[in-house]
């Protein structure tokens, strides 16, 4: 377990912009740790151009992108609107795009099914870079987090 790390609130909600940034700096400092991410389609494409220096660097890192269109958090947190939306990248076509090929893996998975095989493939290819990009329906989420979107809307509304 002391390998494993806590962080804070506040850096926890930074991630959402700087988690591929955070990404290569464990991969520098742990290399004989393997690190992953989960992160939106929004946030990601704020530093996607990470992916270069992590199959450059040969990090064995993984990344979880979870492709839903856009800036879902906000868009249940706030009014919607055309600011929300993002454009659409094949996001799993990065790696072979920004590499060589030989380094890295991207796979595009939409179903439980397709998202366990390409863990396995992970959990293969442990010495390669690999992007999964989970493709989920717009507006797909957890009850929580829509929970915390009408009690956060009900809040601004009182203001």
């Amino acid at each position: 377990m002391k390998d494993n790390y806590t962080v804070s609130r506040y850096v926890l909600s930074r991630l959402r912009e700087i988690g591929v940034r955070h990404l290569f700096g464990v991969a520098l400092a742990r290399p004989e740790k393997r690190p992953v991410v989960l992160t939106g389609d929004g946030a990601f494409q704020m530093t996607a151009q990470e992916i270069s220096t992590l199959i450059r660097r040969r990090c064995p890192a993984v990344i979880v992108l979870i492709n839903n269109g856009g800036y879902l958090v906000e868009r249940l947190l706030h009014e919607d609107g055309p600011y929300n939306d993002i454009q659409m990248w094949q996001y799993s076509r990065l790696p072979g795009v920004l590499g060589d090929g030989s380094g890295a893996v991207g796979m595009r998975v939409a179903t439980e099914e397709e998202l366990a095989e390409a863990m396995s493939v992970a959990a293969r290819e442990r010495d390669k870079f690999v992007l999964v990009e989970a493709c989920l329906p717009g507006g797909d989420c957890c009850d929580g987090l829509r929970r915390l979107g009408e009690s956060f809307r009900r809040a601004q509304e009182k203001k």
